[in-house]
């Protein structure tokens, strides 16, 4: 299920003060799991702006709930809608003509809003891409986009749009950015700078510089990498002076408003509307996020005395809005769990020029049905054979506890661990042991559950028993083993079946092994 968790608002204080529901305000609202149909828009596919390539989402439950749900692997798509409203503290009771500059910053957390920084999740655009395909170009690679969602209307009289085939007649060529020119559907929010990451120090463009091109060696500074660790710093559009398109100028109001008329055509709203979209990777993400917009410095609004033909100073369109509305939203991303079954189980040792030899461990069995680890030195490394769907990775230490009956007790952490990769879904978790810490006389059981990054099947637990010379598993070393290998005097231990008789491990089946034993008659060990 992918609902949506809005967080609830917080209203920032201008000098100190709590301003009046009233007040001129800008509020941001984060919301996640849009679509921003970006294979449309890189087939260059004409869009209708009936149709835009970003759909904004509706709102859900307040913050902190967390029902917003993806999958670890999920590319998710967040936005920033924007709503521009109420009137300026300044004694003159006209209600604002939007949003002028918009300033803000994202940041993840981990859990909770402040938090641990989610330094996991990549931030990434999948419209910004850089591969220069798209209705729209130049394609800078960034880490958000500007939202193509508007639609600017031309004035019907003073100036003519052309009838593209994407919207109504006397319509823009939209959708458009907030810093597309009115002819492609925008406002013209000249002034326009992408977030900046570890790795970037965000794009900034104006109306001196092309469209759609970051200045000759970029500007800003890149900031400390973990200083940035998850987040997405300096995201910002504006205008960088207003002169209105019906009266010859480049710029039309109404950003962030829904619905608003006053008798001059630039005074028509443009809507709630994302202004920023982007995408955040989760491959390697598990658990509860939450995703904080933090609004900066230079959040604006136009005076509502501000119309199409302003004539006085272009620069002097902006004053700051007095109240600015952050937000937060949480979602959970569900780990991927990748399905593994154990195959076999292992204890391994080096028989010289003979190399690693295995005896067949028996994962199901218990009290006297228990392998023995007949070879001198005991248990040093173990060998677990997993087929799995994807790759396999150790997520805890492997121990083995002594359960020997009458005198277990503790666990002996593995001297070192790791897994092979064999190829073809065959992996191997190999388990190693100093020689002498699993003790001679003893029963262990070696548990792999919740050790490794899969879902396991099949037995997740195996005991050995620590019984040198007991060549025939019988829980005793006696005069019976002795016998067993003075018969087989001669055989290489690399033949089938005769690790296990080689107790010196020194590549052959001999009388040395068979006094070896002999001189252990009487040992035993039982397993639970």
């Amino acid at each position: 299920m992918k609902s949506i968790t809005l967080a609830a608002a917080v209203a920032l204080l201008v000098g100190g003060t709590a301003l009046g529901a009233d007040t001129s305000t800008i509020a941001y609202e984060l919301e996640l799991g849009g679509n921003n149909q970006v294979e449309v828009w890189e087939d260059e596919t004409p869009i209708p702006f009936a149709n835009p390539p970003f759909l904004a989402v509706g709102s859900g439950d307040d913050y902190p709930a967390a029902t917003a749900s993806y999958t670890a692997g999920e590319v998710i798509t967040w936005d920033v809608v924007v709503q521009a409203y109420g009137q300026l503290d300044d004694g003159s009771g006209l209600y604002i003509s939007g949003a002028t500059n918009l300033v803000f910053s994202l940041e993840l957390y981990r859990e909770t809003c402040p938090g641990d920084p989610a330094t996991e999740a990549i931030f990434l655009s999948t419209m910004n891409d850089g591969d220069n395909q798209g209705r729209m170009l130049p394609d800078p690679l960034e880490m958000a986009a500007f939202c193509h969602i508007f639609n600017v209307p031309c004035p019907d009289t003073d100036y003519t749009c052309p009838d593209d085939g994407y919207g109504p007649d006397g319509n823009g060529a939209g959708p458009g950015r907030a810093w597309d020119q009115v002819a492609s559907g925008g406002p013209r929010m000249d002034r326009a700078q992408y977030a900046s990451t570890a790795t970037h120090a965000g794009g900034r463009y104006t109306q001196a510089a092309p469209v759609g091109h970051k200045p000759a060696g970029g500007t800003g500074v890149v900031a400390d990498p973990g200083a940035l660790a998850g987040k997405l710093v300096g995201m910002g559009v504006g205008y960088s002076q207003f002169n209105g398109y019906s009266g010859g100028g480049n710029n039309v109001a109404g950003v962030g408003i829904d619905s608003f008329d006053l008798g001059g055509i630039c005074y028509r709203g443009l809507g709630y509307l994302p202004i920023v979209e982007g995408q955040i990777d989760t491959t390697d993400m598990a658990g509860t996020y939450c995703l904080k917009l933090v609004p900066g410095t230079g959040n604006n609004v136009m005076p509502g005395e501000l119309d199409c033909q302003w004539g006085g100073d272009l620069a002097s369109f902006a004053k700051p809005a007095n109240t600015v509305v952050e937000d937060m939203i949480t979602f959970y991303v569900e780990p991927v769990t990748v399905p593994c079954s154990i195959d076999a189980w292992y204890s391994v040792r080096d028989h010289d020029e003979d190399g690693d030899l295995a005896i067949e461990l028996d994962a199901s069995a218990s009290g006297a049905a228990v392998v023995s680890e007949s070879r001198r030195d005991g248990v040093q490394k173990i060998e677990i054979d997993i087929t799995a769907s994807a790759s396999v990775s150790l997520t805890a230490t492997i121990q083995a506890e002594d359960t020997t009956v009458g005198g277990g007790g503790g666990l002996t952490a593995a001297t070192s661990q790791t897994v092979i990769d064999n190829g073809g879904g065959s992996y191997t978790v190999v388990a190693q042991w100093t020689a002498g810490l699993l003790l001679d006389e003893h029963c262990y059981k070696i548990d792999l559950a919740g050790k490794v990054d899969c879902d396991l099947t099949g037995d997740t637990d195996c005991s050995v028993r620590v019984l040198e010379g007991d060549t025939n598993d019988n829980t005793d070393t006696n005069l019976i083993d002795f016998a067993q290998v003075k018969s087989l005097n001669g055989t290489d231990a690399a033949a089938a079946g005769m690790a296990r008789f080689d107790v010196t491990c020194d590549g052959d089946v001999n009388l040395i092994d068979a006094a070896r034993v002999k001189s252990l008659n009487g040992n035993d060990c039982d397993c639970p």
